[in-house]
């Protein structure tokens, strides 16, 4: 999954309290989690062995993260991507239809990750402003 413009959100998170830190690093936390079990429930069943390699890791800065398919080899990422995107007829394995599954529980949760991080900052920011 991947966000855009995140970047400039992460130059910006850099200026907040570590309160707020802390909160919208457990709602980006809950989304790479929702993430990544939506993309499992939405993978082609060939075998179920790409489903078992789909997992989420957060950054250090606890701020970003990403979910990942297919083995950590060459030919496990590579697996994931065909399966993704499918492949052209004049490919050497011949052709194969695109069976999105990322894609799919990136558009799907995107906005309700937008909303969850901006509702995690605004109820740390009031929470502290009210303590202060």
């Amino acid at each position: 999954m991947r966000v855009e413009g995140h970047k400039r959100l992460i130059r910006k998170m850099r200026q907040l309290t570590p309160e707020i830190r802390r909160d919208v690093a457990k709602a980006i936390d809950k989304s790479l989690q929702e993430g990544a079990s939506t993309a499992r429930v939405l993978v082609p069943e060939a075998s179920g062995a790409l489903a078992e390699t789909i997992s989420y890791e957060m950054h250090p800065s606890g701020l970003s993260g990403k979910i990942t398919a297919g083995e950590k080899t060459g030919d496990g990422q590579q697996k994931a991507l065909t399966v993704e995107g499918g492949r052209r007829p004049d490919a050497r394995a011949g052709a194969m239809a695109a069976q999105p599954y990322m894609s799919i529980a990136r558009k799907a949760l995107a906005r309700k990750h937008k909303n969850r991080v901006a509702r995690a900052v605004r109820k740390a920011a009031k929470r502290v402003s009210n303590s202060g």
